[in-house]
């Protein structure tokens, strides 16, 4: 939506306008989130699950390389994205109460070695 309003005060005239866009996607509302710890090699060391509305104020990886957070939805579809050292957070989504799915941020603290406890 696009707006463009011209003013004049004081003999001046001036155009200011205003641009809005809005997405919407439709998906299941997810049933668990599940965040696999993986090594260098793409070897798992560790799977976490989460009810979607319960994920912890910060996610610590112990020695992981890069992270999976799977979206398991009412669907039986899985949603899988990686997350690495060069992010700060991971993005997951819950249902609310009124049906709405919206996401969540969960800062990743990503030691220097990449160990540390969750």
């Amino acid at each position: 939506m696009d707006a463009v309003t011209t003013v004049t005060e004081n003999g001046e005239t001036r155009t200011e306008s205003v641009s809005v866009k809005l997405s919407i996607d439709v998906m299941f509302a997810p049933e668990k989130t599940a965040i696999l710890q993986m090594d260098e090699n793409s070897t798992l060391l560790s799977r976490t699950e989460f009810n979607p509305d319960a994920m912890p104020d910060a996610f610590t990886p112990v020695s992981a390389a890069y992270l999976i957070a799977e979206t398991h939805k009412q669907d039986a579809t899985i949603k899988r994205e990686v997350f690495s050292k060069d992010d700060e957070v991971l993005q997951t989504f819950f249902a609310q109460p009124d049906g709405l799915c919206i996401w969540v941020d969960t800062p990743i603290a990503w030691s220097a070695e990449g160990g540390g406890a969750m």
